[in-house]
């Protein structure tokens, strides 16, 4: 098993709008999996030949605002919280949670403050490999070096490149036998939040955005280059709820 991103997350007060909005854009088709929410929902899963790659659901309580959330697959999911409680982070949940079908999993916040799930998928869950439907991950934190620290000593991710820009250095992570940099460190900006941003992947980003904009969505920035390869961009759905896009080519 890599010790990579294996599932990803969306909590948006609209789901069924949300879900419908990306496999518009990203492909895929829509299943309602029969399995309870916190927000009390339904849990829907965009699947993308035949695997599910994001599961949408309500906030827990109302008046929540949207956010993304992303799984890390390990082997030992005791053990893994076990060090990184030892590595100064916060484990969310007094016991790790199953369900059925996916297997049993916690959720951390790292020392400056970014939130992570981890999840040690059961024998016969859909996820383990890395997430084929997000094609790049960002995360923004004040001191990127100890966040590499962290990491690394976490998952045994490691440095297979790094840029200096402007902010401070741009960290670009591997892991497993997949050591291509789909991961990046960056120093935070002004006003920007501490915590990790995952780009759904497309073919090509300039097709995509055509299709943001006809379902009445904004791009907020971008399209861009991004380091470790491909294109980016940054936008809102029309009921609010941010996502980002990422392609091997423009």
């Amino acid at each position: 098993m890599q010790v990579g991103f294996t599932w990803h997350e969306l909590f948006a007060p609209q789901p069924e709008a949300a879900v419908a909005f990306l496999a518009g854009v990203c492909g895929g088709t829509v299943a309602r999996a029969p399995l309870e929410t916190p927000g009390g929902g339904p849990f829907l899963l965009l699947i993308q030949e035949r695997r599910p790659v994001l599961g949408v659901m309500q906030p827990p309580g109302p008046g929540l605002p949207s956010w993304w959330d992303g799984y890390v697959a390990v082997p030992d999911l005791d053990a893994v919280l076990e060090r990184a409680s030892a590595l100064g982070a916060r484990i969310v949940f007094d016991a790790p949670m199953a369900a059925e079908g996916w297997g049993r999993f916690s959720f951390l916040i790292d020392p400056q403050g970014a939130g992570l799930g981890v999840i040690q998928p059961s024998a016969n869950a859909a996820i383990g490999d890395p997430n084929p439907g997000v094609g790049w991950q960002k995360l923004a934190v004040d001191d990127p070096e100890a966040a590499l620290a962290f990491y690394g000593a976490l998952f045994d991710w490691r440095e297979v490149g790094r840029l200096e820009l402007p902010a401070g250095p741009c960290l670009l992570l591997g892991y497993g036998s997949e050591r291509t940099g789909r991961l990046a460190i960056v120093r935070r900006g002004e006003g920007e939040a501490t915590g990790w941003r995952y780009y759904l992947h497309v073919g090509r980003l300039e097709p995509a955005l055509a299709a943001v904009r006809e379902r009445g969505a904004a791009i907020v920035t971008g399209p861009h280059q991004v380091p470790g390869g491909g294109f980016a961009a940054v936008g809102v759905d029309p009921q609010g709820v941010g996502f980002a896009l990422h392609a091997p080519r423009r």
